[in-house]
């Protein structure tokens, strides 16, 4: 599991490099989908389908995917506002990710982070930040381990309550990553 610190300097050597590798590692830190949900997400899904939710801590986007395969599942997507504009920009610009382009990306440039290291932080982070780990485990693509968070809760609305505290984080990681 990476530390916080190599995170950042993943991020900040990710600063010249071509938007769509910028925009798959900020998607899975952000959401914490995995790597080929995330591809599959940056190149297909509906922006237009997107709940944009306004909270103290920002704004972001909430995407209900739904995406259940027979041993993984990735039931939602959230990104900030900034991740959002950048999955924007992706899209007016024609490109096309794929996981073999990513994966020799990543193989090029092995001094950063592996993306689904990412998606490993964001998911520790989010339980860092007291998100309960029935909900924590929901945005991660888990089924769901409880009783009650079989059966008694909703998912979607505990995640898009308990998100505003990642975004929070996610906006100081960012401004951290952005400083020289």
């Amino acid at each position: 599991m990476p530390t916080e610190e190599a995170i950042i300097r993943t991020f900040k050597a990710l600063r010249t490099a071509p938007l769509k590798y910028r925009l798959i590692y900020w998607t899975i830190l952000a959401s914490c989908i995995r790597v080929k949900d995330a591809i599959k997400f940056i190149n297909e899904v509906d922006l237009d389908t997107a709940e944009r939710i306004e909270t103290p801590e920002g704004i972001f986007y909430f995407w209900d995917l739904k995406w259940v395969r027979p041993t993984k599942a990735t039931f939602v997507a959230m990104l900030p506002d900034f991740v959002y504009e950048m999955l924007k920009a992706y899209r007016e610009s024609g490109e096309k990710l794929t996981i073999w382009a990513l994966e020799s990306f990543a193989r090029r440039h092995k001094h950063l982070e592996r993306p689904n290291s990412m998606r490993d932080f964001g998911y520790n982070r989010l339980l860092l930040l007291n998100v309960p780990e029935s909900v924590a485990d929901f945005i991660n693509g888990r089924g769901p381990r409880k009783i009650g968070a079989k059966h008694y809760m909703d998912k979607a609305l505990q995640a898009k309550a308990h998100y505003p505290k990642y975004l929070a984080y996610l906006r100081q990681l960012k401004a951290r990553v952005e400083q020289s």
